[in-house]
């Protein structure tokens, strides 16, 4: 005998309890993922065009030669990653001392060796509190994000 409608109303609700759950963990993941990717390739990108900036300076004769490179780096950064809103762009656009490309906290890093004409840009950008964390029982925080993302760019100045 075939049973009536009326015993399978709360099926669907039970379902949708369970399923939902999974399906907006995915939606949520790719988005967050998505926009990690994007702000990933603009701090790269912000590195190279950094780098590239600080080739345009003459060393020649240049007296204040570090201080000038470090302006136009800083500059032609803020300058690729406007597009970020104010408070993001704040994380990045900090200044850190020159540790060689280690894990210091966010910012644009100048590093001149003068021996050899070379700039190197490091740009580090803080994930942390970027997005809200999902805290799942028995799964743990959804979704795993990096601490930092990081980009770097390497230039030759001067005539050699």
């Amino acid at each position: 005998m075939l049973r009536s409608g009326h015993e399978q109303r709360g099926a669907t609700a039970v379902e949708f309890a369970l399923v939902f759950p999974m399906l907006f963990i995915l939606f949520y993941s790719v988005v967050i993922y998505s926009y990690l990717f994007v702000l990933q390739e603009s701090v790269s990108y912000a590195a190279q065009e950094a780098a590239a900036a600080a080739h345009r300076v003459d060393p020649v004769g240049n007296g204040n030669f570090d201080e000038t490179v470090g302006t136009q780096v800083r500059a032609r950064a803020a300058q690729v990653l406007d597009w970020l809103p104010d408070s993001q762009k704040a994380r990045v656009l900090g200044t850190t001392a020159c540790s060689g490309g280690g894990n210091a906290g966010s910012g644009i890093e100048v590093c001149i060796d003068n021996a050899t004409d070379v700039v190197t840009v490091n740009v580090r950008f803080d994930v942390e509190g970027l997005f809200p964390v999902l805290s799942m029982p028995l799964i743990g925080e959804l979704p795993p994000m990096p601490d930092q993302l990081r980009g770097s760019g390497t230039a030759l100045v001067g005539d050699t």
